[in-house]
């Protein structure tokens, strides 16, 4: 069951769902709303979405439910974005990396499955341990697979290190990404000079709006090698785009502001500011 936009407040009706009022008359499951009795499912959720960019929900709303916040942060984002650029420019590298973090938790997972074999075990074993010869080889067969398994363990971590060695690379491209991004959405809370109205909401845009044009600057921009100055090329064709891209919406009076926001946000996250 879906309720969408919901604000700080919830409607009291809900009340009895929220705190799982449940009443039971034998087998069946009942929960009253609106002084009436409904039948109850065990299998019943309720998820409730708002528009609210930082809602204000009460403690006691807080406590029925779970809080998620699905809010794009300018390092969340930049992680999406260096997964993106690196699927486009080193998708090996990418694959190579899934499938080492798949390695590593069926690794894991040996590991656990080993030990709890071998707890299992002892905690069934009767008489003296020393005297049962099955155990004593299940025991010396999980050390030497434990063994194994921390081995590979340790190569992966290895490997983990020289594969994110080669993603940093393109960690700078993720981060003006993030920053253009934020630019962009900042628009929304300009407002009118003359009437000191908000009248940034025709700035509105998405997060799919934006990844098109970042996708568009990394298809676009010039192919060169070494990594450094290829990643170079990517940032002045990505800061363009968005650029280029905003500046085709907004009101001429908006424009020189657009233009120093981005430029002090890139100085601010360069360290220059």
């Amino acid at each position: 069951f879906l309720i969408e936009n919901v604000e700080n407040e919830m409607d009291p009706l809900l009340d009895p769902v929220l705190d799982k009022a449940i009443i039971r008359k034998g087998k069946s499951m009942y929960i009253n709303v609106s002084d009436q009795n409904m039948d109850y499912n065990d299998k019943f959720c309720m998820f409730m979405t708002s528009r609210l960019p930082n809602p204000h929900f009460s403690p006691e709303l807080s406590a029925k439910c779970t809080v998620i916040d699905f809010t794009v942060t300018i390092k969340g984002l930049e992680q999406q974005l260096l997964g993106r650029v690196l699927n486009t420019e080193q998708r090996s590298l990418e694959e190579s990396l899934a499938q080492l973090l798949e390695e590593v938790t069926n690794n894991v997972k040996s590991l656990q499955l080993l030990d709890k074999q071998l707890l299992d075990r002892l905690a069934n074993s009767t008489g003296n341990l020393l005297d049962d010869t099955e155990l004593i080889e299940v025991l010396a067969n999980t050390k030497a697979k434990a063994k194994e398994v921390e081995q590979k363990l340790a190569d992966s971590d290895e490997k983990k290190i020289e594969i994110n060695e080669k993603r940093e690379q393109y960690r700078p491209v993720a981060t003006r990404g993030s920053v253009m991004y934020f630019c962009m959405t900042d628009m929304t809370m300009v407002s009118n000079p003359i009437t000191a109205q908000p009248s940034g909401w025709m700035y509105n845009c998405s997060l799919n709006q934006f990844l098109h044009e970042f996708d568009v600057s990394v298809q676009r921009s010039e192919k060169v090698q070494p990594t450094s100055k290829r990643v170079d090329k990517i940032i002045d064709k990505l800061t363009y785009q968005v650029y280029r891209y905003m500046n085709r919406g907004i009101f001429e009076r908006d424009k020189l502001m657009f233009k120093l926001m981005m430029t002090m946000r890139i100085m601010s996250m360069a360290g220059q500011l």
